[in-house]
């Protein structure tokens, strides 16, 4: 939210300083915050716009440490930190030395390094979870659950070799397979049974209670019940006596001694028309005094948005779309050289640098890596490239000779491409999601998405409750669907080379054209409907999604900002494999924090404060035992 630091991590808690800076430290904030002017009272603007994105993920890490709950659900927590960054949080938050150790911890993610802290793990692929339980070690449960038929299946076996039982974060890789003596073997069967006695007890032991304590008390119980069916008869039979009674009483009263009505009962008498236009004056009263009560809230109301109206009437200018006397060239930039001159950043006037003078040139074609601490400026500098702080920067950045700030942005951002943080999917179909000018052709979308890995993620099937078989979701409402096959026939012989691959497309399109329904909205293949940030594609899909522009577009600038931060590591490797093919002859800048995305880069730059710490090639800088040097041993861990 657009408030303090210590707001957004404190959420509405008390402040609790003695723990609160404690989170601070678990979660790798003090340097940021001692860095900072205001410290921890700085404004991190709108959803973090001041902070880079380590920065929010460890703000978003410190909040919910300080919650103090009992379960915690991690999400990828340490996907944007870097290698000493990631130990610290292990070893101050996650691990049963940190913060968190006397709680449930649920953590997901793509690092491997981390399996061998875990107590217990779940693996999850092509629609199975696989899971596989370490605590405590003498039990060991597989099981499978299929999300296609909701069956699950356990298999459980259990260990003899009389380990430890006792639970510990890191799991022993050199456990020996030597027997043990057969005392201890049969002490074992022993430990074994009692603790499955005591797991039937917990699951039978309450309804076996239950029903003991059920039958004793029923007997006193039933006595009470028959009591008072009996107690209840007594009280009708009394009841229909009290009539007789009464009218025996009132008939023998003597007509004088009747007492005459009260005169003031008839003194006080009104209309009902009198009494409801009494009820609609008072209505009345009561309508005003609350619309006079709402009175402080609607005005407080409208004098929001009378400034927000002033906020935005005095926002200051974008830089210009297009600046007529200076268009970009239709072929610019022809090779990609890039130049960063005496270059400054700041967020704000009031701001401290994010940059701090930048020296450096980028040649044609250099495959160059970004690494460094969160709030290094990583992302400032890829932000500065598309002119995203115009007003703040000083210095300049060149590229083939041309000072980008001299172009329209809407003439200069094109030109170049870019994967950020957090890939975005705007509502509309796939087709526009790819290609939102129409600028490429059918084939070369699926082309793109087939490389990527992500032609199988749009595929919509769903079951026929009758039948019970699968069928292709409704294709219709696209008259572009015939056009389209034909264009895919007649570059048939073309796509051969393709094989397997491309009669697979040519198969989706003859079923997509084939199994029309009654939905018109919903499409598959490249025409499947997706909604803004669409909640069934991943993250890391997202980025996959991003690739699939630029391996169209074919830019020779690209910037590479976390781009296989949301992927597991099998997909990263594929990922820089069809980066270093598609874009060979390119300029790439690869910001990171995993360091195997950029160890084939041709030079580093190491940023620390906004400064440039070192430079050069990776194996280099490793002989030469620098903060590179560091940051490869730390993430050896």
């Amino acid at each position: 939210m657009n408030d303090t630091m210590r707001a957004n991590i404190l959420f509405g808690r008390n402040f609790d300083e003695e723990y609160y800076w404690k989170v601070i430290h678990a979660c790798a904030l003090t340097q940021d915050i001692e860095s900072w002017p205001d410290g921890d009272l700085t404004m991190i603007g709108e959803r973090g716009i001041n902070i880079s994105g380590g920065q929010r993920a460890r703000l978003a890490l410190a909040r919910t440490v300080y919650s103090r709950a009992d379960i915690y659900i991690l999400d990828d927590p340490l996907s944007a930190v870097d290698a000493h960054v990631k130990r610290h949080i292990l070893d101050n938050v996650i691990l049963s030395s940190g913060l968190l150790g006397n709680s449930l911890r649920v953590v997901t993610t793509h690092a491997e390094s981390m399996l061998p802290f875990c107590n217990q793990i779940v693996t999850v692929s092509d629609e199975t979870v696989s899971v596989v339980r370490q605590e405590p070690k003498e039990h060991i449960v597989a099981a499978t659950v299929s999300a296609s038929d909701n069956s699950v299946t356990c298999d459980a076996a259990l260990n003899e070799t009389g380990a430890d039982s006792t639970p510990n974060d890191l799991v022993d890789n050199d456990a020996t397979s030597d027997p043990k003596p057969a005392k201890e073997k049969k002490q074992s069967k022993k430990w074994t049974l009692w603790e499955n006695a005591k797991y039937v007890f917990n699951i039978c032991g309450w309804h076996v209670f239950t029903a003991l304590v059920v039958t004793a008390s029923f007997r006193p119980v039933s006595e009470f019940i028959l009591d008072g069916y009996n107690i209840a008869a007594l009280k009708e039979n009394a009841k229909s006596d009290t009539p007789y009674f009464m009218s025996r009483y009132i008939s023998d009263q003597d007509e004088e001694t009747k007492i005459k009505e009260p005169s003031h009962l008839t003194r006080y008498k009104v209309s009902s028309g009198q009494m409801k236009v009494l009820c609609g004056d008072v209505a009345d009263l009561i309508c005003n005094v609350g619309k006079l009560a709402n009175m402080p809230s609607r005005l407080k109301t409208f004098s929001k948005n009378v400034g927000a109206f002033r906020e935005f009437s005095d926002l200051e200018a974008e830089a210009p779309y297009i600046v007529e006397d200076c268009r970009v060239p239709s072929q610019w930039p022809p090779s990609g050289n890039v130049e960063f001159k005496n270059l400054s950043v700041k967020y704000g006037a009031d701001q401290a640098y994010a940059l701090k003078r930048l020296n450096v040139v980028i040649r044609p074609g250099e495959k160059i890596g970004i690494v460094g601490r969160t709030g290094a400026g990583k992302s400032t500098l890829a932000k500065t490239i598309f002119r995203l702080l115009d007003e703040d920067v000083e210095g300049s950045v060149e590229i083939d000779g041309h000072d980008i700030s001299k172009f329209g942005v809407g003439d200069f951002r094109p030109k170049l491409g870019i994967i950020p943080q957090e890939s975005t999917m705007f509502s509309g179909t796939v087709r526009r999601n790819l290609d939102p000018l129409n600028e490429f052709t059918i084939e070369d979308m699926w082309a793109a998405m087939i490389k990527c890995g992500v032609a199988e993620t749009i595929k919509h099937k769903r079951k026929r409750k009758s039948t019970g078989t699968d069928d292709d979701e409704d294709t219709s409402g696209d008259d572009d669907d015939d056009e389209d096959m034909e264009n895919l026939r007649a570059e048939k012989e073309r796509w051969e080379k393709a094989g397997l691959l491309m009669r697979v497309v040519l198969f989706l399109f003859e079923k997509r054209k084939n199994s029309k329904t009654d939905n018109k909205n919903k499409m598959i293949g490249i025409n499947r409907y997706v909604g803004q940030d669409d909640s069934r594609f991943s993250s890391g899909q997202r980025q996959l999604f991003s690739l699939c522009r630029l391996i169209m577009r074919k830019r020779k600038v690209l910037i590479l900002d976390e781009a296989t931060a949301e992927v597991d590591l099998e997909t990263d490797g594929k990922m820089q494999q069809l980066i270093r093919s598609e874009f060979s002859d390119c300029t790439v800048l690869t910001i990171a924090h995993r360091l195997d995305t950029i160890m084939s880069s041709d030079r580093i730059i190491v940023m620390e404060k906004g400064e440039i710490a070192e430079i050069g090639p990776p194996q280099e800088l490793i002989a030469k035992g620098g903060k590179f040097a560091e940051l490869v041993k730390a993430n050896e861990f």
